[in-house]
């Protein structure tokens, strides 16, 4: 039996603003318990802003949450005792000026043949890196061992500082990833798939709300999220996917192929909204055989060959694709 039920029922009113929380409407509305966890609490707190949060905030205790809420939604500045307010200052500085995503000498077998070899390279914080390169360079491959869907064989990967192989619970939450062919559910509407991205990056109602609006609005949506992948062209279902990985803020943007299946118009607004994303501080790291896109999008670039980087530099000195046998 498909998952519809009450989500499947008046799309217009809910996207304006009436988000159903464990099947009732009042859910969203009512005051949070101190027995919440902090984030559970703060998606029904209208007195608290996200703009009040800590960039860089560590509480596990379900407790120190519902005590961090309340006492931030009494006024309270003063949170935390110095010790680790100097603590998280320190890694807050130390995180702005280490590269977002750090790759060293990752090498990838699959059934014992290297696809990937000896690849180092790092992304700067609010840049857009272009992984260009060939068929069969190692491009998804690569992209996918960042992921974490294909092990590596050997090597180092840092997201923000966690280490796949020592944070990955952490390392998980700091990229989305956009594939090349749409990733979607058969069960879920489209809808509910960006109420599955909103539960997982713990997305409070009010930014969920601004940015459904907004994004379907711009690919062009509106009227599909009701609909199930199967009855979707492959244009529709890339851009409910688009929207899912766009949803959550997350240091770094993981996109293969983004404008493929893309209509012009829908491609020109995800251009638009990476480079936004970008002066937002974010990072991204994206593959493509458009070169007219890379020259235009990208800061940097770093070129596969045979699985090996053949070159890497800034995007301005990028003027042609390595040739497979050459």
């Amino acid at each position: 039996m498909r998952g519809g039920g009450e989500w499947g029922d008046s799309c217009g009113k809910r996207v304006l603003g009436e988000i159903p929380q464990d099947g009732t409407s009042e859910e969203a509305h009512r005051a949070p318990t101190e027995s919440e966890s902090f984030p559970a609490a703060l998606i029904h707190s209208s007195n608290v802003s996200k703009s009040s949060l800590p960039s860089i905030m560590k509480i596990n205790n379900p407790l120190q949450h519902s005590q961090y809420l309340k006492r931030l939604s009494l006024g309270e500045t003063n949170l935390f005792p110095d010790t680790y307010v100097k603590e998280n200052k320190s890694e807050e500085l130390k995180m702005n000026i280490s590269p977002v995503l750090h790759v060293k000498d990752c090498h990838v077998a699959i059934r014992d043949e290297p696809i990937v070899s000896d690849v180092a390279f790092d992304i700067d914080r609010g840049s857009i890196t272009a992984l260009v390169g060939h068929n069969g360079a190692g491009k998804s491959t690569l992209m996918k061992a960042v992921i974490g869907t294909i092990e590596k064989k050997e090597g180092k990967i840092s997201i923000n500082g966690f280490d796949q192989d020592v944070d990955f619970k952490d390392y998980k939450y700091q990229f989305s990833y956009i594939p090349e062919e749409p990733l979607l559910l058969n069960e879920l509407t489209v809808f509910q798939h960006f109420q599955l991205y909103q539960k997982s990056y713990d997305i409070s109602d009010a930014v969920f709300i601004e940015r459904i609006n907004a994004y379907t609005e711009g690919f062009e949506l509106m009227d599909k999220l009701d609909d199930y992948p199967e009855s979707l062209s492959k244009g529709m279902r890339q851009k409910a996917q688009t929207i899912c990985a766009l949803l959550p803020e997350v240091p770094l943007l993981l996109i293969d192929e983004p404008f493929m299946g893309l209509d012009v118009y829908a491609g020109a607004y995800l251009e638009k909204l990476l480079r936004q994303r970008r002066e937002e501080g974010a990072s991204i790291l994206l593959t493509t055989h458009q070169l007219d896109k890379v020259h235009e999008l990208a800061d940097h670039f770093v070129m596969l060959k045979n699985g090996m980087i053949s070159s890497a530099g800034r995007i301005d000195h990028f003027e042609y694709l390595d040739r497979k046998s050459t």
